[in-house]
């Protein structure tokens, strides 16, 4: 699965079968907050919002960026990788 980070629409999105799943997020003082992921019904269960989660942790770890898991998904992606949490702000 190929996930493509768009820096001016401040998201990362993977097309699948045509469909397009985002991680959106917005950059302020050295933080990115992941506000919203969103994954098409018919792509769901197949840990594409895993991959994007993933992809935008490490565009934050490469580039030493704190993250403010605002979403949801994001949240629980971050408590069950305790490892991460001196990303996490």
């Amino acid at each position: 699965m190929e996930i493509n980070h768009l820096k001016e629409e401040t998201k990362f999105v993977a097309l699948v079968d045509g469909a397009q799943a985002h991680l959106l997020y917005r950059e302020t003082s050295g933080v990115l907050d992941f506000y919203s992921t969103y994954v098409p019904e018919s792509l769901r269960g197949k840990s594409i919002a895993r991959h994007l989660v993933d992809a935008g942790v490490k565009y934050a770890t490469e580039n030493k960026f704190k993250v403010k898991p605002s979403c949801s998904y994001v949240d629980v992606y971050f408590k069950r990788r305790p490892e991460l949490n001196d990303l996490k702000v």
